[in-house]
């Protein structure tokens, strides 16, 4: 007998100039979702408040607790008109805008030994084209492999 293939599912809660955010629902939707080709998945779902320290903290702890095969983290980007398969992050955080605390930051690293990109291991994978390619095929606008914003 094989092991279920674990999917952690993360989206967002409400922030500063987004008081609704599409992520929390389309994670609970997935969560709910029975097909036959995804028999073998276990989902499970969080939904991180939109501080600064929030993903910090809950991140590593989820990833200890349910010990995921995958990560799949939906964001909101409230300007960007499409959908954004994103395979790489820039290692910095905004100082211009605050959180859902109303918190600011005052350091530009998220970590600071770490360089200025990080690279998931779908960057070299066909997973992201092939995630695009079925979302334009469902009429919905996609972009392959852009960089995260500035968290």
């Amino acid at each position: 007998m094989t092991d279920r293939l674990r999917i952690l599912i993360t989206g967002f809660g409400p922030f500063p100039g987004a008081p609704y955010n599409p992520t929390q629902p389309l994670v609970n939707r997935l969560l709910r979702l029975r097909r036959p080709a995804l028999g073998d998945v276990e989902p499970t779902g969080h939904i991180f408040p939109v501080t600064y320290e929030a993903v910090d903290r809950e991140l590593p702890e989820l990833l200890r607790q349910h010990r995921p095969h995958a990560l799949l983290m939906f964001g909101l980007a409230s300007r960007t008109p499409y959908v954004r398969i994103e395979t790489r992050a820039r290692n910095a955080v905004t100082t211009l805008w605050p959180d859902a605390d109303h918190a600011r930051v005052r350091k530009g690293s998220i970590a600071p030994d770490a360089g200025a990109m990080m690279f998931g291991a779908a960057h070299r994978k066909t997973a992201p084209r092939g995630a695009c390619h079925r979302l334009r095929r469902a009429r919905v606008a996609a972009m392959r492999a852009a960089i995260s914003a500035t968290i």
